[in-house]
């Protein structure tokens, strides 16, 4: 009896990811197979690559990094669908990515999603399941845009003034030593971080130029791992975690232009 149960619950399990996959437009879906694709071919790639007397399948780094991109897409994809479950799907990526982002010793990015990310997910989930009718997906509404623009300049204010908390001498030697990151790393990170926490606002009330926030906080984060690969001295570690970051904001950047059209007002 209970295995017919277990059977059951699985089929249902796979016919409604079947369904799901089926609302999705041609370019959500072309898109998310090439993300699926790319993330795979590169990490059979960097397997392949001696490092140190060791292959990068040894690496965890290069584990860490696919999981983190099959992941994340799902998210992406379920958000841009207005499913609730996206969130639950971002927890496990923001695991992943903040294990590449602590290897990376970029700070900001690491509280981004182990903090900032995994809490706030978490709490929204919690919060639209009991309060969304049909329990599955998000009506959004819209926000004043001379707000919406004043909201962008105080976050943009923000972020400056972590990046030079970052330089300071004793928050400096706690993370990374006597290392100190240079400053474009410094302000992007920082970046990086005010917009997530930004969005949260934004993701409480349900507000659509959500992703308007996404795509500036991950392009200064397209431009944080730009600059990280451009450091990385053709350390399979450091190669590895930047081009899986820039896989992962590549998907959200692509995924999130989708979402812009999706998140409709809902009346």
């Amino acid at each position: 009896m209970t295995n017919n149960k277990n059977n059951s619950k699985i089929y249902r399990y796979f016919n409604d990811s079947k369904e799901f996959f089926k609302t999705l437009s041609k370019i959500e879906l072309v898109l998310s197979l090439i993300s699926w694709v790319i993330s795979i071919v590169f990490f059979i790639i960097i397997c392949c690559i001696q490092d140190d007397g060791k292959y990068g399948v040894l690496k965890w780094q290069v584990w860490v990094g696919l999981f983190a991109n099959l992941t994340n897409t799902m998210c992406v994809i379920l958000s841009v669908k207005m499913q609730i479950s996206s969130f639950l799907w971002g927890d496990v990526s923001c695991v992943f990515l903040g294990l590449l982002a602590y290897d990376a010793k970029t700070f900001g990015t690491m509280i981004n999603y182990w903090v900032i990310c995994i809490i706030a997910q978490t709490v929204l989930y919690i919060q639209w399941k009991r309060k969304s009718e049909n329990k599955k997906t998000i009506d959004p509404k819209k926000m004043n845009w001379s707000t919406f623009i004043i909201f962008v300049i105080i976050t943009f204010l923000f972020s400056v003034g972590f990046a030079e908390i970052e330089n300071i001498d004793g928050f400096t030697k706690f993370w990374l030593g006597e290392e100190k990151q240079p400053y474009p790393v410094r302000l992007f990170d920082s970046l990086g971080l005010m917009f997530t926490i930004s969005s949260i606002y934004l993701l409480w009330y349900k507000y659509n130029q959500i992703w308007i926030i996404y795509l500036l906080g991950d392009g200064f984060l397209l431009a944080l791992w730009c600059t990280q690969l451009s450091l990385a001295n053709w350390k399979i570690d450091d190669i590895s975690n930047s081009i899986n970051m820039l896989l992962a904001l590549a998907t959200m950047v692509s995924l999130n232009v989708c979402g812009m059209f999706n998140w409709k007002i809902q009346k």
